[in-house]
């Protein structure tokens, strides 16, 4: 308890006054006193994001500048393992989406393998700033079912169990006050289980969802972005292979023009260039592709 009051009060300002979420419940609070969210922050040496309110008096509210937190935004967008690479057009028909107060519901439509959660991820860290609340991320592929998502929601966004509501009340009593940005992630095995987004919108007026899935949700209100493999003239597919290669060998270089055809037999998708770059540990670039072509499936099978 030291610790964590330590690291929020190391997060505040001179004459700034901040409490945790259970402290603004039990503290007995002044009449001429009123508490602000200031949303939820990653904080050094917790392992869970801190939702903090500030005690501000109601008749004189200093502006004191953002919070010294880990992170610009609150939110617990996963750091991205690689440089990210193209998808400029796809980036800014979600940033003009996310931008549209009228969408509430994108999806993020491609198949397996073409970097939907990289993509997704990117957007939510690029537009953060348009939800004062900032991104969260949900990874749904554990999810089972209507009820499992809820919880899944409930656990990325830290809200805490008890007071005998229902896992969706507990996210509305959340959400209905915030504007935030949810990033349900791998959201294909959930299509006929989607009910519960229309719900948490229908209740969270500042919320807007990002779904990232294989086939369209068939959800009131959803726009689709489709998202494709690298086309051969762009490319961002031979730079994504090289920029893996070089990862398992720092030494790689290929001028046989294999690269190129690597890609397209491949259709460019982000996930199987990564794959098969990390062969040139054993093999040429002519003899990956003569791999690939003889044998379908190899990617399957690591060498």
């Amino acid at each position: 308890a030291v610790n964590r009051a330590a690291r929020i009060a190391s997060a505040a300002w001179g004459g700034q006054i901040l409490l945790d979420l259970q402290t603004s419940g039990i503290a007995a609070l002044p009449s001429e006193a009123v508490l602000n969210d200031l949303g939820v922050h990653a904080l050094k040496g917790l392992l869970h994001p801190v939702q903090i309110f500030s005690l501000d008096p109601l008749d004189d509210c200093e502006d004191f500048p953002p919070l010294k937190t880990l992170s610009a935004h609150p939110g617990n967008l996963p750091e991205p393992s690689s440089p990210f690479m193209g998808r400029e057009a796809e980036l800014g028909r979600l940033r003009m989406l996310l931008q549209d107060p009228e969408v509430r519901l994108i999806t993020l439509l491609g198949p397996g393998g073409a970097g939907k959660t990289r993509t997704a991820i990117r957007a939510a860290g690029d537009n953060a700033g348009l939800f004062s609340h900032g991104a969260w991320f949900v990874p749904m592929e554990s999810a089972g079912g209507y009820g499992a998502s809820l919880e899944a929601v409930a656990e990325s966004l830290s809200i805490r169990p008890g007071d005998g509501k229902t896992s969706m009340e507990r996210i509305i009593s959340f959400l209905q006050h915030r504007e935030l940005l949810l990033v349900l992630d791998n959201f294909e095995h959930l299509v006929n289980h989607g009910s519960f987004i229309p719900e948490i919108l229908a209740g969270s007026a500042g919320v807007k969802v990002l779904a990232t899935s294989r086939f369209r949700l068939g959800l009131p209100g959803e726009h689709l972005v489709d998202l494709e493999g690298f086309s051969g003239s762009d490319g961002y597919g031979k730079g994504l292979f090289s920029q893996a290669a070089r990862r398992a060998d720092p030494a790689f270089n290929d001028d046989s023009g294999a690269m190129d055809e690597i890609c397209r037999y491949l259709d460019g998708l982000p996930l199987a260039l990564e794959l098969a770059a990390s062969w040139v540990r054993v093999l040429a670039c002519e003899d990956i592709l003569r791999e690939l072509t003889e044998n379908p499936h190899s990617l399957h099978d690591p060498l």
